[in-house]
């Protein structure tokens, strides 16, 4: 295994290893469960002292690449998804990004949900996405219904099971729950509430009955916010950047659907 590293002594630097190990994971010369070479072999193999061995290690560790057992030396590992959450929000922020950018991505990522969970979900798994609709339609108050109206979309999103679409999901995850939220806050001022919610009914409906031109209309038209909606969603969000999105629960139906785990945060319109 040692063939695909070589000496990075001339770098003098613990990203050199790091850099190396990713490739050699991209390239497909290590895959989840293989284990990396011993860390005095390493240490032979890429030329350099120990501590700097250890410190790309941790940091692959960190990163959620590698996985030390004890006695048992590194193991490649797949724990990603733990290691970025909230990165893409992280971007979002310090890019300087704009509101009708992030509803720019969000239409797309539901978009291509869409077109996954029309074609190959079962009856019973968009079924799931009607209880989330009941009860955000029930819903008697606004903390209410922006929780029941983030399980729905994002049991839309992760209902795709598209591992890349769900990397996005996570990543994203302060910034996709808070937008939710405040384009509720929009639309409950506007007191275009019975609108919003009529929306969301076609919305399901169409992907019930398996209309991919309808529901991509459907989600097209609630995504499609006025300049001074995005302004104001944009007032509310970088105002009150400080305060944490609102949490939601997520109940999922284990037989009929196999969506990721259940959450805690606030909703999307």
């Amino acid at each position: 295994m040692g063939s695909m590293f070589t000496s990075v002594a001339q770098e003098k630097n613990y990203q050199a290893i790091i850099s190396q190990v990713k490739n050699a994971i991209i390239s497909g010369k290590l895959k989840v469960g293989d284990q990396l070479p011993p860390e005095r072999e390493l240490v032979r193999i890429f030329n350099v002292s120990r501590s700097s061995v250890r410190e790309a290690l941790k940091a692959l560790e960190v990163q959620g690449i590698v996985q030390s057992y004890q006695g048992g030396g590194y193991f490649v590992v797949n724990s990603i998804l733990c290691s970025i959450a909230d990165s893409l929000s992280l971007f979002f922020m310090l890019e300087g990004c704009s509101l009708e950018e992030l509803i720019q991505l969000r239409t797309s990522l539901e978009l291509g949900s869409l077109s996954i969970i029309i074609q190959y979900r079962t009856d019973e798994e968009i079924a799931v996405l009607g209880t989330y609709m009941d009860k955000y339609v029930a819903s008697t108050t606004s903390e209410e219904r922006q929780m029941h109206d983030l399980n729905f979309h994002t049991a839309l999103v992760e209902l795709s099971r598209n591992p890349l679409y769900k990397y996005l999901l996570n990543a994203m995850h302060y910034i996709y729950t808070k937008n939710v939220a405040l384009s509720n806050l929009v639309v409950e001022d506007k007191g275009a509430m019975d609108e919003t919610i009529a929306m969301h009914v076609a919305l399901y409906t169409a992907i019930r009955e398996r209309n991919y031109d309808r529901a991509s209309a459907e989600l097209l038209r609630h995504f499609n916010f006025t300049k001074d909606d995005i302004q104001r969603q944009t007032e509310y969000f970088f105002t009150n950047s400080h305060e944490e999105p609102i949490n939601h629960e997520k109940e999922i139906d284990e037989g009929a659907s196999r969506t990721a785990e259940p959450k805690k945060e606030s909703q999307i319109i």
